[in-house]
Order: C-alpha cells, then structure tokens, then sequence
C-alpha cells in the first residue's frame, strides 16, 4: 500500500497535461514527505511519525484545493493557513458538495474519504502541539526518557491505509487523471496500481 502513494504521486508530479500548474510541485512536495515518512517509520518516534503523517495531509489538501478552488499560484497555496485551506478553501467549493452525492464501493462517499484526511490533519496536527494531553512539556519529555516514544502499528496501519483508498479512489478523479495522456511509463505505472493495489 506505500508504494502506491509513491507511484501516484511520481505520476501527478510528471503529469504535464493537467491545467493545474501548481500540481508537479506539490506532488513533488508529498514524494519529499514520503521518503521522510520512511525514515520516520524506521525510528518508531511518535513524534517523527505524526510530524511527517501531518504534513503529507496537508499536502494533499493543498492538491485538493489547488483543483476544488479558484485558483492560486504554488507560493499562495502555501501560505493558506487552516480556514483558508478548508473551511473557506475546500468545504465551501461546489466541488467539495458535488463529493456528498458520490458513492464509493463500501468506503462511504467520495466526501467521506476527502473528510477522513482532514481529520487526519486535524489529530495529527493536535498531537504536535500537545493538545488534549494531560501533562506538561517537561514531563513529557521525562516520559520519553523513560519510556520512550513508540508509535502503535494500528495507528500507522490506519494512516496508511486512508491514504491508500484516498490516493487510489479519490484523487485520480479530483485531479481528472486521463490515461489517454498519459506517457507510455505513466500508463504501464497506473496500470499496474490499478490491477495490483
């Protein structure tokens, strides 16, 4: 399932027909976070992984908003900060309400999955800026000391594979994929997604 979301976004990142000008470099941007997500993967830091879990959020939001939203040049979808980006930005697009009529298999509408990945940023977002938890800074790091950070396998399990049924069922559509023109390398890719997910 990870290396799909390799794939997928190797793909947008080559994908010089789509309209959408600020989407090799943001597809450039959610490979970058990828590759950190390995990394952090190796090390089990709790920390490391919501960091790196929250930014790749983020990233596909701001493809999501480059697409639903008027406009907006690489740079300015950058600085969009959190109502901007979805509450102004995504929420509020016919795009995003056109979502709530689409089913997708059993995973709920095409709006439920675009809505589980921002509550992915949402909680990701909470847990780097120690929202909800019961101690301070200090005795959190006396935790880390003795116990160490270990992020739980269902946790990492979920994420992933969120991001999975949102790369592979939703933003192909979002971003109007045609495999028509697409390069032969791009094509035999998708192709092989789609046939071994």
């Amino acid at each position: 399932m990870f290396n799909l979301n390799f794939t997928i976004c190797q793909i947008l990142k080559d994908y010089d027909v789509s309209q959408n000008k600020a989407l090799p470099e943001l597809s450039k941007m959610c490979l970058d976070t990828l590759y950190n997500f390995m990394i952090a993967i190796l090390t089990n830091n709790d920390l490391f992984i919501a960091a790196c879990t929250r930014q790749f959020d983020e990233e596909l939001l701001e493809i999501v908003y480059s697409e639903f939203c008027s406009y907006k040049s690489f740079e300015g979808i950058l600085k969009l900060n959190y109502r901007r980006l979805w509450e102004d930005g995504i929420q509020n697009s016919s795009n995003y309400k056109k979502l709530s009529k689409t089913r997708n298999t059993n995973k709920g509408t095409d709006k439920d999955i675009l809505d589980t990945i921002n509550y992915l940023f949402k909680k990701d977002s909470d847990k780097l800026h120690f929202k909800y938890q019961d101690i301070n800074s200090t005795e959190y790091l006396e935790q880390i000391i003795k116990e160490g950070i270990e992020f739980r396998k269902s946790n990492l399990s979920s994420h992933i594979k969120q991001y999975y049924i949102f790369c592979m069922q939703l933003l192909p559509s979002i971003i109007k994929l045609n495999i028509n023109l697409m390069s032969q390398n791009q094509k035999h890719e998708y192709l092989n997604l789609r046939r071994n997910p």
